[in-house]
Formats: C-alpha cells, structure tokens, sequence
C-alpha cells in the first residue's frame, strides 16, 4: 500500500542573494488542444509559509484563492479574475496570534455567501472558523472547535478525531466534516449571520446499520445538497447518506472495492458532477478514478466503469487522490499524488464517461516542483486551475491557447541556416536576418507581424561571410551588419526598406578581427562595435549617415594598455544612452566595462572588471551572452560554462555594474540554462529570454522592472512536445512589438517561432 505524503521538506534557498523571489519551477504540462480543455502554465506561487498545502478552495466571487497547509496554516492570495494569476495576502498560522486549530489543516472549504472560511485540522481533530474580509480577502480568525470540547446542554464534541475534510452545506445552514480516526461525519448547525458553528451529532462507521466510513478522507455534497458523498480510505468505499431536515445525516448505502465496484481501493477523493447524473471517486491504492452513475432522487449510486492508470495512453493517475470538475461538466481533473501529476480528462455528460487528454507533471528530482501534489481546485468561470503540493500554489489557466508562447511553427531549409546562429529583427518588425555558420550566409525572412511566421524568399552567401556569426542593424532600418568569425570581417549590406532585400557595399576584413563574433550599433547610429574572440579585442567603427559604410577608428585588445577581460571577447552590447559598452568574454570569464566617448572611443574602467569568482561573481564562467534591461538599469550575462544568467544593476552616473543575483540550471528550480549561449530582454522589460545549447532550450523568466530579480517561468526543449529548431539553440531575439520570440537551432539549421501574446507564459506543451 503506498504511503501517503504529508512531509514538511527543508526548502533550500535557489538564490545567491535575495532567496525566494526566483523561485519559480518548471512544469511539463499537457498538449495542446482545439479543446482548450489542457492547461497552460501561469505561474507558480511560493512562499516559506506553505509548508506542506494539502487543499486548496476557490471563493465563489472568484477574488481569493485559499490553501490550508499541513504545516499548520491557512494562506490567503487574491486572484486577478482575468489573467489568474495569485498575489499573497497573509497567512494564519497556527498558534500565532490566538489561532487555534490548524495543526494538520488538510481541508478548506468558504460558505456559499463567501463570508467565512472553514479549516479542518487533523493534527489538532477541530475545524477552526475565519471570517473573510469580502474587500480584502483577508481572513480574521474567530473560533475553534475540537474534539472532546464540552457543549451547551451537556456532553462532548465527538467524531473529529483527525478531522480530513469540510463542505458546507449550499443553503449555508450547515457545516459537514470528514474525520479518518473516528470514522465519522460531524455536522454542524451554522449561524448564517456570524458564521459560528454548534456541533449537532455525528454519523460513526461503527453505529448500527452504517457502513463504510472506516477512514473517512473526502466528503462532497450533492447539487441538491440532499445527499452526501464520503470516499473512505481504510474502508475503500464510497458511502451515500441522506441529509435530513435537521441537517443530520442517515445511512442510504456504501460500495466498496471489489463488490459491486472495481478501483476504490484507498479511496481518497469524491467529487459530483454539476448536472448530478455521476459522482467519480479515486482510488489511491489503485490508482485509479471509478465512475458511478447517481439516482437524483434517492442519491443511490450504480457503478458505470473505472478508469486505471495502466489503461492504454491514460498516465497520471499514480496515487489518485483529489479530483474536481470543471464548472461547465466538460472535464475532470484528477490528482496523482505518486506521479506529481494532475491528469485531465474530458467528460462525456450524457454517459458520464472520461476520455484522458494529458497530463500536467513534473519532479522535484528534475528541479520541477511537482511534488506531493494534494489538491486541486478550479475558479468559478472555469477559466483557472489551482493545484496545491508540499511547498506552493501553481496556478494555470484553462485555455490552452491563452498562454503565450505557443510554438507556429519552425522553418527549415537545406540552404543558408546550416549552423544557423545570429539572428536580428528590423526595427519596422517586417524582416528577420539570420546568420548560418557553416553555409557562410545570411538569410532574409519575412515576417507577418500578426501571427510572427517567416516565409523565406531570399539569401545572401559568399566567402566574405566565411562563418558568419553576429547580425545587427541600424536603429532606423537602413543597414545590416554581420560579424565573419572564420574569415575576420565585418560586411556591410544595405537594406531595401520594402522588401527587406539585402545589398552588400562593404566587407572589411582589418587585423583585430580574428573570430568577429558579436556587433553593436550605437542608439545614435554614430558608430558599430565589433567583438572578436580570437583576437580578444573590441574594433570601433565610424558609420556613415549617408550610406552606412564604416570607417575604422581604433581597437582596444586585452592586457594591451592595462586593458583586462577581452580573453575571448564573445558579446558587446552599448548602453541605451549611448554612454558605455560592455563586453562578455568567454575565457576570461568576464564582464568588462568602458566608457564611451563623444567620437566613439572607449576608455576601459578598471575598477569596474567583473570577473568569474571575484566578489559576488561567481558564475560568470564561459560568459558568452550579453542584455541590457530597455531603460539600461540592469545588464544580463549568459555563461555557457557556468549554465548561468547573471544581473547586474548599472549605475545611471558612472555606468558601474553592481552584482544582484545569479540563476543556475537546476538550481532552486531553474531548467534550460545547461550550455546559456545568448539572451534577449524584451521591448517592454517584462520578460528574459535565454538559448542554450546544450539544454537545446529557450529558458523564460519573468523580470522584476525596480530590482531586476528573474523568476523562473518555463522552458522549451527541442523533441519534447512537438517543439522542433532548438538543437544546440545559439541566438534569441524579440521582435520589435513584443509578440514574437524567434530562437536559432545550430544543430537545426532551424529558426523556431514562438509567440509571445501575454506576459505570462506556458512551459512545454505536451
């Protein structure tokens, strides 16, 4: 029999400074679908006080979502209505403050008028009573009720011996509770006014007639709200009972696995269908989820089929244990607490039956914090999904297609991408220009501005482009630049504005440019910076207004005049003021700084040299991958060695570099910077973008504008579900109105298109 999970796990800190503000974690979630039936990642929210969350309630308003935590605690966030993502609000702990009754909480569950939050805590055997501020949504704590407390008119409260589970009735007149020690359903009389609980009796496993009680777990009421439905773990049962006028409960029957039906065993979750046609219950030890068909009128159940975890393309389901239905019947959502998972299936509403449809899932081992997953619970409109784990609250939305970075498509083409690395997209977002290493070319793709897919008309290669690498273009649009790496030359193109077709009138091939590998333009068009990685030097160039041609003005090389850290001088990028430039280096492991002069010039600033293990800077090994933040507050370093991005905060007067965070693949739930290659920020700041090569993956974080922080969003892996281009992904870049994500696969000789249609983005699509 498995063992159920209800540890408290050590949370590490994912984070150099500033510890928990990055720590989001990576989630496989299920394919795509015209259904919109899947989920599609929002977000993940974490806090140290969610210790252990073992169920999760949604206010009816749609306001708040609520999770009671094993740890001893109740944790109350708002919910946007439109995007669902969560904000916290407070949390009540146990002990703290006068609460009483939440050692243990396993269950929540709000009043229909939204007006009180009801925990049950298992630990302490007591339903603990908050009322909910209806602006807010805070909760203010107001009593307890345990097991064995004396009551008005004689006698003790029984039946809520490690109390598992709560519902309240959907008049609002009473309150019911599941207990696995006492076997039992507790009800209680509730002042619809205040909210306060009278305990008014209790239904036992043990009394005459009754049966299948024996490990009361999870409890759901009818939608007449006559009958009320317990799965029992330790019985394997389901058991109807009628509710009476009073409120109490009497016994109608109870089904067990192996009579009459096949799959309960351990049950540990219950759930009835809005329409009140089925009633679908899990097995936990059968990994399972049983479907019965229900008598409206009586509340008597017939077993109709049972869904297993090993039936053909059904996963997931390891260790069933919550379940939900979707508000409009459509789908079931099912919890698989051994697989991490929460598996989704669509629900025939005429026959009750479950067609399996995917699967949201991951593993803590993998660094994707899924992990002891209890519950599961849906907004109101439908349009959100919240599940609870051991350490956090991940939201999703329940459109599949309203998650922004849906793959749409990747372009291939046996000409020109071979070892496809730069990429650039014009300013006017018509074009995009991409580099192939090993075709010595560059091509031009149109770009549709309302879905971002490129059509390829046109290339251009020669042996002056031997190895092309890095691209850019002037800020208005007239020229393109691309960095030869094999044949140490930078050429000049000049670009028709209509069609994006491209014109070379420049290649200058000048000592210093050994291994040209990355270009800057200055804001003001003035001047074009060149990095070169086997020359370890920086190459400045004057550009021409009139036609975009370059004039060579000078070079900076390291340990050349007590400059430092061009070793391998890989990416150079200039301040959005025009007022510096800086300067990855791949083996130097380091960041280099130089102050931009009013004829282009560069003066190196030695007191601002970053490099891999000084100071705060402890993974900038194999730095190879430069971004600024739009308003120049902050620089982003991709290093190839140290799978890393690291932020720094740029001074506004001096242009310094002040270290802030650092983020590792497969630290503190990171995934997709094994082999960070290049990164991009977006136009509007919001989101960090970074290829990596060896992951074969575009890794997302969101981005904190004030502080520059990165919370890890998700990633995209090239193989795994359907996402194609991303072999040794190299080069990433933004288009210009924020919609679209565009990612070179060298291995690919691919360019893989994604779109990017709202700030918060879903994880790889299964």
């Amino acid at each position: 029999m498995k063992t159920r999970i209800f540890v408290l796990l050590t949370l590490l800190a994912s984070l150099v400074v500033f510890p928990g503000l990055a720590s989001g974690k990576a989630l496989e979630t299920a394919a795509t679908s015209a259904e919109g039936n899947l989920l599609a990642f929002v977000e993940k929210q974490f806090d140290m006080e969610l210790w252990s969350g073992y169920d999760i309630a949604v206010s009816s308003d749609g306001r708040n979502v609520y999770v009671a935590c094993a740890g001893g605690s109740v944790v109350a966030f708002g919910r946007d209505p439109i995007t669902g993502r969560l904000s916290y609000i407070e949390t009540e702990q146990d002990g703290v403050g006068g609460v009483d009754g939440l050692s243990g909480a396993w269950g929540i569950a709000l009043d229909p008028d939204d007006e009180n939050v009801y925990v049950v805590g298992s630990y302490d055997s007591a339903i603990a009573v908050f009322d909910r501020n209806p602006t807010t949504g805070a909760l203010e704590y107001r009593e307890v009720h345990k097991q064995g407390d004396s009551i008005a008119g004689g006698g003790t409260i029984d039946g809520l011996s490690w109390a598992s589970a709560v519902t309240v009735s959907a008049d609002g007149l009473y309150v019911y509770v599941a207990s696995r020690a006492s076997d039992a359903v507790a009800t209680f009389d509730r002042n619809s006014i205040t909210g306060e609980l009278d305990y008014k009796g209790a239904i036992f496993d043990t009394d005459s007639g009754v049966d299948g009680l024996d490990g009361a777990t999870s409890i759901a009421l009818g939608p007449g709200g006559d009958h009320v439905y317990v799965a029992s773990e330790d019985d394997s049962a389901v058991t109807v009972l009628e509710r009476e006028p009073s409120g109490l409960l009497s016994f109608v029957e109870a089904i067990k696995d192996g009579v009459g039906a096949g799959g309960l065993g351990g049950a540990g979750g219950v759930a009835v269908s809005s329409d009140g046609k089925h009633v679908y219950v899990t097995g936990y030890d059968d990994d399972a989820v049983v479907i019965f068909d229900r008598n409206s009128s009586s509340g008597e159940l017939d077993y109709n089929e049972t869904v297993w975890n090993i039936d053909p393309l059904v996963e997931g389901l390891d260790g069933a244990l919550a379940i939900t239905l979707s508000s409009d019947g459509n789908h079931v959502y099912v919890v698989g607490q051994v697989d991490d998972a929460v598996a989704v299936f669509r629900r025939d509403a005429a026959d009750g039956s479950l067609e399996y449809k995917g699967r949201v899932q991951g593993w803590w081992g993998s660094g994707s914090g899924l992990y002891g997953i209890s519950a599961v619970g849906i907004s109101p409109d439908g349009g959100h999904v919240y599940v609870a784990d051991v350490d956090s609250t991940a939201s999703f939305s329940r459109n599949a297609g309203s998650g922004a970075l849906t793959l749409l498509q990747m372009q291939t083409s046996a000409n020109d991408l071979d070892g496809a690395v730069g990429i650039a997209t014009s300013p006017d977002g018509k074009h995009v220009y991409v580099t192939g290493y090993l075709d010595d070319a560059v091509t031009k793709f149109n770009r549709d501005p309302a879905t971002g897919k490129l059509t390829w008309p046109s290339a251009y290669s020669g042996s002056e482009l031997d190895g092309a690498v890095g691209v850019a273009l002037d800020t208005e649009g007239e020229n393109v630049y691309v960095a030869s790496c094999d044949e140490g030359a930078v050429v000049t193109f000049e670009r028709d504005a209509s069609s994006g077709g491209l014109s070379r009138t420049q290649t200058l091939a000048l000592s210093g440019l050994g291994c040209a590998r990355s270009i800057a333009v200055s804001p003001g068009d003035e001047h074009v910076y060149v990095a070169s990685s086997g020359d370890d030097t920086v190459l400045i160039f004057d550009r021409s207004a009139v036609d975009g041609k370059l004039s060579y003005l000078g070079t900076v090389e390291d340990d050349t005049f007590g400059v430092d850290g061009l070793d391998g001088a890989y990416s150079v990028i200039v301040s959005p003021g025009g007022e510096n430039v800086y300067v990855a280096s791949y083996y130097d492991d380091a960041v280099a700084h130089f102050d931009r002069n009013a004829d282009g010039s560069l003066s190196y600033q030695s007191d601002d040299l970053w490099k891999d293990g000084t100071g705060l800077a402890l993974y900038l090994d194999g730095a190879n991958g430069l971004a600024i933040s739009p308003d120049g507050k902050f620089v982003y370093v991709a290093s190839r060695v140290d799978d890393s991005v690291t932020v720094f905060r740029r001074l506004s007067v001096s242009g310094n570099l002040q270290f802030v965070n650092a983020y590792r693949d497969g630290v503190g739930g990171v995934d997709g910077l094994n082999g960070a290659r290049a990164v991009a920020v977006s136009p509007d700041g919001n989101q960090v973008y970074v290829a990596s090569q060896n992951d074969h993956a575009l890794a997302v974080f969101d981005r904190d504008e004030t502080f520059g922080l990165l919370q890890f969003v998700g990633v995209y892996k090239d193989g795994q579900s359907g996402v194609d281009g991303l072999n040794t992904a190299n080069g990433v870049a933004v288009s210009p109105d924020n919609g679209h994500v565009y990612v070179t696969g060298y291995g690919d000789d691919a360019v893989a298109v994604f779109a990017r249609w709202r700030v918060y983005l879903p994880l790889v699509l299964r």
